[in-house]
């Protein structure tokens, strides 16, 4: 009889020790779900950035954009993630507390062909900006000039205050020297910096000027391709990784076939405004 309630007992525990817990289900709770990491983001995309000073409008948390009303200028939609840099009067706040009508300066770089925010500043005071990009018109009665920018189709409005200072650039990167009685032709490209008033109109506070239309540049560099049916010759700089178009005449450079993909060639072309016009080639 004891052996029967020992052996009673010590099965009795067994199976005591057999039967699982009861799961999240069978006690009326929810499973635990393992949790989700959320999506690695891509690096912040490469490249020349361009700041730009506006007033925010319809900021999208869901589609993580906002638009941006550039002084002086037109509405820019620029998207923004995790990776965005924001500040409020240099003190790091989240994405999320933009609002719409604040004064911001804005880095941006693209991200293929849309406008992507680096860092966004929140600022009290007149924000600044700066604008790289092509004169497109200059208004001599109300002293404003139009500049397209390069990397959008943005336009920029800025008067022109009396004394703005204005250099010209050297080619490559090569010393900068003042430029007086500069018109603001258009066709010229430059690198324009200006601040705002309170009412958000851009006033020019310098100007680089890189080229103007009938002038001659240098370019020397490999070259990365050739159509003779359009006329147009691409050249990579091996020292700053810059792509030239160059336009030229087939007929008038009919040697130009014979070059070939990773040539080193000197051009010197001619700038008209829309385009550079090859002037002379020859090989280094």
């Amino acid at each position: 009889m004891r052996s029967f309630l020992a052996f009673v007992l010590v099965s009795s525990a067994a199976a005591a020790q057999s039967v699982p817990s009861p799961t999240p289900l069978q006690q009326g709770l929810p499973a635990a779900s393992a949790p989700k990491l959320a999506p690695e983001l891509p690096p912040v995309p490469r490249g020349k950035s361009t700041v730009m000073g506006g007033v925010l409008q319809k900021v999208d948390l869901v589609r993580d954009q906002f638009q941006l009303h550039v002084f002086g200028g037109q509405k820019v939609k620029i998207l923004f993630d995790d990776r965005t840099q924001t500040t409020r009067d240099g003190k790091k706040i989240s994405v999320l507390d933009l609002k719409p009508n604040e004064r911001v300066s804005v880095e941006t770089t693209l991200d293929g062909t849309a406008i992507f925010a680096l860092r966004v500043h929140v600022v009290t005071k007149l924000p600044e900006g700066e604008v790289s990009g092509q004169i497109v018109a200059y208004d001599a009665k109300t002293h404003q000039v139009t500049i397209s920018e390069t990397r959008s189709t943005n336009q920029l409005i800025l008067n022109v205050p009396p004394g703005t200072p204005v250099t010209l650039e050297g080619q490559n990167g090569s010393s900068s020297k003042p430029l007086a009685g500069f018109n603001y032709v258009p066709g010229s490209i430059v690198d324009a910096k200006f601040k705002s008033d309170q009412e958000g109109r851009g006033s020019l506070t310098s100007v680089s000027v890189y080229t103007t239309v009938g002038t001659t540049l240098t370019f020397r560099g490999h070259v990365s391709s050739i159509d003779m049916h359009t006329g147009k010759l691409v050249m990579i700089d091996p020292e700053t990784d810059q792509i030239h178009t160059i336009s030229f005449d087939p007929v008038a450079f009919p040697k130009t076939s014979d070059l070939q993909k990773g040539a080193t060639v000197k051009a010197e072309a001619l700038f008209t405004g829309s385009a550079f016009v090859l002037t002379q080639l020859s090989p280094e």
